[in-house]
């Protein structure tokens, strides 16, 4: 009895996990800043990257530029503070069976003494995401997290 009652659960897991999306909401994002350059990548899962796209723009198809627009609205960095924007340029897109990943690079100004990173991706479709970045900075490798509490932080130099 108690084998078969083994049995019924894990096929019951087997199940669920098949039909129900997975349960923890994370991006992750490695960067380095060397000089005057910041650069790196984010992924973000598929699933939960399109129904923040649908909900943001539900009357547009989600294609590469809706993608950019949305990761661009939602992820802004400013030199030493908010009124030095800095640019993102997204050099490469690409995607796996699970994720949406994007290459960036972005010029670090002269005189840049902290970077500010406000990343608010998917935190309207879900309380619980959080936005992982492992950084590396003047040969130390640095952690941050973003979540819908705390979404910006700063680098100093």
């Amino acid at each position: 009895m108690l084998r078969t009652l083994s049995l019924v659960a894990v096929l019951v897991f087997a199940l669920a996990g098949s039909v129900m999306a997975h349960a923890i909401h994370i991006s992750f994002m490695q960067a380095e800043w060397n000089g005057a350059k910041l650069s790196g990548k984010v992924s973000f899962f598929k699933d939960d990257y399109n129904k923040a796209l649908a909900e943001w723009s539900p009357k547009c198809s989600i294609d590469d530029g809706l993608k950019l627009r949305y990761l661009k609205s939602y992820v802004r960095l400013w030199s030493n503070d908010p009124s030095r924007s800095m640019e993102v340029q997204i050099s490469k897109m690409s995607e796996d069976d699970n994720s949406y990943i994007f290459e960036f690079v972005c010029s670090v100004p002269t005189g840049t003494r902290k970077i500010l990173i406000d990343n608010q991706v998917l935190f309207r479709q879900y309380r619980d995401q959080s936005n992982l970045i492992m950084l590396k900075h003047r040969g130390q490798e640095m952690n941050y997290s973003c979540s819908a509490a705390a979404p910006t932080f700063v680098i100093p130099d």
